[in-house]
């Protein structure tokens, strides 16, 4: 069979949505799925159109997303090559529904996602009061694009809800399946834990507001007012806040480039010389960092948001505490995981969650069932 992958990024890059557009491809691929990158340009009108769109709403309303409207989906679709379309025996889209609601195809579409725009709305700053109209626009997109799917992959349980309570979808053409680690599967290797007088916490997120930076900056200093000797090693923000400058515990080491080899084997190092994963995203659709840190065996400690609960399940990864927990809280909750010895079970079955449904091999071939049970019947 022959898949077209539909999006505009460039599937060879490992930059775009964190990853998970190469992996997908690479995972595709890697399964014997003979894989063909249709590109859906967006050409210097539809970039000006959603500019000019998003200042005038600002203006207007206070926010805006031109993005999700019936105009730029019904502008994207012209710019797909028709010819590169016809020849594929179906279509698989990573968070395209922009892309497939008014794409004009008989091919059978496979539509993945790790949220839908009624979460989406309100859940991230940037989304949040906008006019109705533009909801209104955003739902319809999205409407259009799970009804015309044959079969929708999301991420997470979280966004498989939605799809079916928020937009009426059967939950028969729902396959919820969890993203990979956004590594190299030959550069994960087992890592045992380290329990010691001293950790190391990695920390890594290019927001620092949404992804919870100083409630984790904050974690570590209460772990060493209460006696234990920790580091917190920050990665994918440039600078830190002034309030935590001169804390030699706190090590700020920037944002690190996946398609640069050095910076991509400095990530790894990081990986490798940790003993717990600290994330306390305020939002989250996924959480692919969860599932790195668990190939290489990190407990994930994280806020209950999103879709955050397929990737860290309390008691066997990690925990998720609630929204509003401090870094006190968090701080209590490793220490009672340190003197109790959970570490390494958490450590243990954080790879063996890997290994099951964490990685892109697992998500390619369950992809690869479903393709050619929708192509043979």
């Amino acid at each position: 069979m022959k898949i077209g992958y539909l999006t505009d990024a460039n599937p060879e890059d490992k930059l775009p949505w964190s990853g998970t557009i190469h992996n997908i491809y690479r995972g595709m691929q890697n399964a014997g799925i003979d894989v063909v990158w249709i590109p859906v340009k967006l050409n210097f009108w539809i970039r000006f159109i959603i500019k000019f769109g998003n200042r005038l709403l600002s203006i207007l309303y206070g926010n805006g997303d031109m993005y999700h409207t019936k105009l730029i989906s019904f502008l994207c679709g012209k710019t797909i090559d028709r010819k590169l379309l016809d020849e594929v025996d179906a279509v698989f889209s990573p968070a395209g529904s922009v892309y497939l609601a008014f794409l004009k195809t008989n091919k059978p579409i496979v539509y993945c996602t790790d949220v839908t725009f009624n979460l989406l709305e309100g859940y991230y700053e940037t989304l949040k009061n906008l006019p109705s109209w533009n909801v209104s626009q955003g739902n319809v997109v999205e409407l259009r694009a799970l009804r015309r799917s044959t079969c929708i992959f999301p991420a997470s349980d979280w966004a498989a809800k939605s799809i079916v309570c928020d937009y009426g979808i059967s939950k028969d053409k729902l396959y919820v399946t969890e993203f990979g680690a956004n590594l190299n599967h030959e550069d994960i290797n087992k890592i045992p834990i380290k329990i010691h007088k001293e950790i190391n916490i990695l920390f890594c997120g290019v927001d620092w507001k949404r992804k919870g930076g100083n409630i984790a900056c904050d974690t570590c200093i209460e772990l060493n007012k209460r006696g234990i000797k920790a580091r917190l090693y920050i990665v994918g923000v440039r600078s830190l806040p002034q309030l935590y400058h001169g804390l030699d515990f706190i090590k700020l080491v920037g944002f690190l480039n996946k398609n640069n080899p050095v910076e991509y084997e400095r990530l790894l190092t990081l990986y490798r010389e940790a003993d717990i994963f600290l994330l306390p995203t305020q939002a989250e659709c996924a959480g692919i960092v969860f599932a790195e840190a668990s190939a290489y065996g990190l407990p994930c400690f994280t806020y209950d948001t999103g879709g955050v609960g397929n990737y860290v399940r309390n008691g066997i990864n990690g925990y998720r505490l609630p929204l509003g927990s401090c870094g006190a809280d968090f701080a209590l909750k490793i220490i009672s995981c340190i003197e109790s010895h959970e570490l390494e079970y958490l450590s243990f079955e954080g790879r063996k969650l890997y290994k099951e449904k964490l990685n892109w091999s697992a998500y390619a071939h369950k992809l690869q069932y479903v393709l050619e049970d929708i192509l043979n019947s």
